[in-house]
């Protein structure tokens, strides 16, 4: 963990307190001590992928015509290439425990500059989830993300065409390293008036933080009542100087 408890605390309370409509029984959580260390389990990926892609680029003019209207057309160009990327550092959470749906928006972490063998004494004091998911699981879901990215970096090759059609892709990744990493992070839950249990992961790296909050519904509705007021009083205002 590069930030302890005390700043985990900090970050979360700078976050919750801008979310005006949260309950302040949540705003103060922060305070309380309810903020846990966990450690989750990752596995990361790189690959350079080669391939070809083929498709028709469409290019947009304008003119006339001899009796002076004005047409649009797009005329269409085959198109053909090659794509060679490195990926680096593709994280997917290898935990079904785990809630992805929070811990993907905090990603990515620092796996360069900022990552240390296994110790013990790292986890001591700490939770740590077991994997439950293995590299062979994950391995078409990543597929798709590459191919997703190399997709992106086609139509970069491709820039001077206003779009692109009937994309065909073959790539082939080489060179994979696979790693199976734990990454810190604080969490908190709160349960809801409302009967649901609301979850917040914040990145124990860099302090990013994500989560869903239960509405305060009369400061919500009182919020929108002012609101109004202050439109009317501006609309009456500017009626009688009309």
């Amino acid at each position: 963990f590069r930030l302890d408890q005390k700043e985990a605390q900090e970050k979360f309370h700078a976050w919750i307190k801008k979310r005006w409509f949260a309950p302040n029984s949540l705003k103060k959580t922060y305070q309380e001590g309810r903020l846990t260390g966990l450690y989750i389990p990752f596995w990361t990926y790189d690959a350079k992928a080669d391939g070809w892609f083929t498709g028709r680029g469409g290019r947009t003019r304008t003119y006339r015509d001899k009796d002076g209207h004005t047409h649009t057309t797009t005329d269409w160009y085959p198109v053909r290439g090659s794509v060679g990327q490195f990926f680096n550092d593709l994280q997917v959470c290898a935990s079904e425990k785990s809630n992805s749906k929070y811990l993907n928006d905090v990603l990515p972490y620092d796996t360069v500059n900022d990552i240390k063998p296994y110790s013990p004494q790292y986890i001591s004091g700490f939770q740590a989830e077991k994997r439950d998911i293995e590299q062979q699981q994950i391995a078409p879901e990543l597929k798709k993300e590459l191919e997703t990215m190399a997709r992106g970096a086609m139509r970069n090759e491709a820039n001077e065409y206003i779009s692109l059609e009937q994309e065909k892709m073959n790539l082939s990744p080489k060179q994979e390293n696979w790693r199976y990493v734990l990454f810190p992070v604080w969490t908190l839950t709160y349960p809801g008036k409302d009967g649901k249990v609301y979850y917040y992961a914040m990145n124990g790296q860099t302090g990013t933080i994500n989560g869903d909050f239960p509405y305060e519904r009369k400061r919500a509705l009182l919020t929108s009542a002012v609101s109004a007021l202050l439109v009317l009083i501006v609309m009456l205002i500017g009626g009688y100087f009309a």
